[in-house]
């Protein structure tokens, strides 16, 4: 700070200094590059030393290519904590300022004191004196008729060049926000996502983007999201994954993780970085190991890797059902290993109401195999009316009943299943309602996810391989976009009657697993040729009469 800076009131120093670059450099100051890869370090050597990664040269060849007058397609930056995500969006403001091609800005961050944080970032990339050299108008803070400034403070800024950035709050905003009856031309939504977001808390932070802010923008108004995957279930989980029924025509860049194929041991307590690429010069190996030894492991791998499981909770964890290892997997198309099933079992989670907005109603159906291995073979689900719910039981145990394997069918006892359950007891055929039993699992939905994944880690429970067969797959078991390594506790998934079958069936057959987790720590794979509870051989004694007949 100078002394003359000292003694003058803000605005009557910022006149006096403009009033000096103009006479030292002219309007325009000294040419600048044109080129962005030179334009950066020149104007910004502390931020932009290392080399570009391939998600940097993408967003600013997008950044370039805008004009004026002309609407851009939405760049949605998917980069994790690190990577530079910010920086690089706060000097996109300098950038259009520099080059006229946007003139005023939004930049939006789930509170209003992280906007004014990245505003106040901006102000002082602007009042940079590399800026000042070749921009001298943008740097020189626009005054009033009288010589006082005029809108530049920790959530406003505006230059003499006539570029205005305001920062906004997703807390605060409002429609119709505007400055001199001008409307944004470029929105910059950074920072979003919340940790502890749920799906209602998403919604309404959606509510405030689609209906109060994205409106508001001129027609050539461009767009630009940029954040880490904070968790699956937030904004930007909903734009990477297709979910988001807006800015339908987006650029997605990422999820870029900090590390390629990243394998960590613990070494004497220490999470040890053992195998991995690092994917940009600025984010090495050796700062990213750094970052572990500071952060923790999980939140590493949450804020640089993407993991949002690490991040959210998530319950079902894909790394007990990894697919190159084959671990807790199998092949659909195994007919060898369903003929060694030993019993079948059915378990409903019946909806109260069919309306779009409900749960559906859902049947898994597992197989039972010697060592005590439960099998996801099925998955049906459907939103239908009550009414019809006893008829849907009665087809789909038939289905499953070829064989003659299948010996109960389970369903939890409340609303929509006990007028079921009570219906097939009264009108349905002996061998259905030998079959039928009752649950009520105890304790919350959380409480009952927690417990039946402890058997997930144990190889009591396996997954199907992806399959174009299998109908249901991406929307309960793809690793991003399906419900069950999703679910972090209730209300983090839009449905989850998946995880409350999953659960319910793992509980329900819990002494199997148990059996079956003993005797292989033991070396013993066969453990019985048919389960032993007393009214399965009574079952398969009515089915066998009853097709005999």
């Amino acid at each position: 700070m100078s002394l003359l800076q000292n003694y003058l009131q803000p605005q009557t120093y910022a006149k006096i200094k403009a009033e000096k670059l103009k006479r030292k450099f002219g309007n325009d100051g000294r040419p600048a590059p044109s080129n962005w890869r030179e334009w950066l370090p020149a104007l910004f050597p502390s931020y932009f030393s290392a080399q570009f990664a391939n998600r940097h040269v993408e967003f600013w060849e997008w950044l370039t290519a805008v004009e004026l007058g002309i609407k851009p397609r939405p760049f949605v930056a998917i980069w994790g904590r690190g990577g530079a995500k910010s920086t690089n969006s706060e000097a996109a403001a300098v950038w259009v300022g520099a080059h006229d091609t946007r003139r005023y800005l939004w930049y939006i961050s789930e509170t209003q004191d992280q906007a004014d944080e990245h505003v106040a970032n901006i102000g002082a990339m602007l009042e940079a004196s590399t800026v000042e050299a070749h921009y001298p108008r943008l740097a020189a803070r626009k005054v009033g008729k009288y010589g006082s400034s005029k809108g530049w403070r920790r959530n406003r800024l505006r230059t003499a060049s006539g570029l205005t950035v305001d920062a906004l709050g997703l807390d605060t905003a409002r429609r119709g926000f505007k400055v001199e009856e001008k409307r944004p031309d470029m929105m910059i939504f950074d920072d979003i996502d919340g940790e502890l977001d749920t799906i209602e808390t998403t919604d309404k932070k959606e509510t405030i983007i689609t209906k109060k802010l994205l409106p508001a923008g001129s027609k050539d108004c461009a767009i630009l999201f940029v954040q880490n995957l904070v968790l699956p279930t937030g904004i930007f989980g909903r734009l990477y994954d297709g979910t988001a029924r807006y800015l339908a025509n987006r650029i997605v860049s990422g999820p870029h993780p900090a590390i390629l194929d990243l394998k960590t041991e613990n070494q004497t307590g220490r999470d040890t970085i053992i195998q991995g690429e690092a994917t940009w010069q600025g984010q090495s190996l050796d700062v990213c190991q750094a970052q572990i030894d500071e952060w923790g492991l999980p939140a590493f791998l949450a804020e640089c890797q993407h993991d949002v499981y690490s991040r959210s909770g998530q319950i079902f964890l894909p790394e007990w059902f990894s697919i190159p290892d084959g671990r807790n997997r199998f092949s659909i198309n195994d007919k060898g290993l369903f003929n060694r099933c030993i019993g079948r079992f059915q378990f409903w989670d019946t909806a109260l109401k069919d309306k779009r907005q409900n749960d559906p109603s859902m049947c898994i159906t597992v197989d039972l195999t010697p060592n005590y291995t439960l099998l996801l073979r099925d998955v049906w689900t459907d939103r239908i009316e009550s009414a019809y719910l006893p008829e849907v039981i009665k087809e789909q145990a038939a289905r499953w009943n070829e064989d003659m394997k299948l010996q109960e069918i389970v369903i939890e006892d409340k609303g929509s299943g006990t007028t079921s359950i009570q219906t097939i007891r009264k009108s349905a055929p002996e061998w259905l309602v030998n079959m039928i039993r009752e649950f009520t699992p105890h304790g919350s939905k959380d409480y009952r996810a927690k417990t039946a994944s402890m058997w997930m880690p144990r190889n009591c429970f396996a997954l199907p391989y992806p399959d174009v067969s299998l109908v249901w797959y991406v929307d309960l078991l793809d690793d991003l976009k399906g419900q069950f390594f999703r679910f972090a506790g209730e209300g983090t998934v839009p449905h989850d009657e998946f995880i409350d079958c999953v659960s319910m069936c793992v509980l329900y057959l819990e002494h199997y697993l148990s059996q079956g987790y003993y005797a292989r720590l033991a070396n013993q794979t066969v453990l019985d040729e048919r389960p032993s509870m007393g009214i399965h051989s009574r079952i398969q004694q009515a089915l066998m009469e009853e097709a005999l007949q």
